[in-house]
């Protein structure tokens, strides 16, 4: 991942954060405890202050990347599967 990627991608972070936070205040403010609940539920790794710097925590991904890696790793796959089905080089003598 380059620098502006990950710059990027920290900032998109750094908002849903902000967004989260702001959401759950407002929903305790609100008496909504159980819409509040639901969202610390569903972001309770990203808010809670003891993994606040746990980087392997959250995990990103650039999804034609994810998608070169797959296909790279079906290829080696099937390059292995054939290799295997073709056996030893004295089965073929």
């Amino acid at each position: 991942m380059n620098k502006a990627t990950a710059e990027r991608l920290s900032r998109q972070v750094d908002t849903i954060m902000e967004n989260r936070t702001r959401r759950f205040k407002f929903l305790v403010r609100k008496e909504r405890l159980d819409d509040a609940f639901s969202v610390a539920d569903e972001f309770y790794e990203w808010l809670h202050p003891d993994h606040a710097d746990d980087e392997d925590l959250i995990v990103y991904y650039d999804s034609e990347e994810l998608e070169a890696l797959y296909y790279q790793k079906k290829v080696q796959s099937l390059i292995k599967e054939d290799f295997e089905d073709y056996g030893s080089e004295e089965e073929h003598y």
